[in-house]
């Protein structure tokens, strides 16, 4: 699986040389939790561009660059599933293998999933609330991994 990581444009050098590195968050209970921060890199613009969007809301109108890598099994353990159901229980969407992590979430990231046959044909209860959907890998991104940059549209 591939996974998106968003930062802003003028770190992009910096990860391009270096990686990315895992920072620290505060959760709800008001711990803190350190890893890179990213969502699964779909066909669907939309779904692969909503973190973008939402971190231009959230911290200022600011260009984004996307940098795309691979999920590998050294990467685990990684925290997975709703934003909120991680920061309030992060024990709870802990994903110890690949295995356990794609049994629970791999299917809803597929290109047969995410068309529009497979939601007329099971109702859209069956679809997951990609727009929530977190993945948290608690291991620094080495440069080496880094498949692609997608920049972000230029300032108006």
């Amino acid at each position: 699986m591939l996974l998106i990581h968003w930062s802003k444009h003028n770190k992009a050098k910096l990860i391009i040389e270096n990686g990315i590195n895992a920072s620290r968050r505060t959760l709800i209970n008001g711990s803190r939790m350190k890893g890179v921060w990213c969502f699964p890199y779909t066909r669907n613009k939309t779904l692969n561009t909503r973190w973008k969007s939402l971190l231009k809301k959230d911290r200022g109108n600011s260009t984004y660059n996307g940098f795309i890598f691979k999920l590998e099994p050294a990467d685990f353990p990684i925290y997975a599933g709703d934003l909120g159901a991680i920061r309030s229980s992060p024990t709870s969407r802990l994903f110890e293998t690949y295995e356990s992590f794609s049994n629970k979430y791999g299917h809803y990231f597929s290109p047969k999933t995410l068309t529009m046959d497979y939601i007329e044909k099971n109702g859209i209860d069956e679809i997951p609330d990609y727009f929530d959907f977190e993945i948290i890998l608690p291991k620094s991104i080495t440069a080496s991994r880094i498949i692609k940059v997608i920049k972000d549209r230029d300032p108006i």
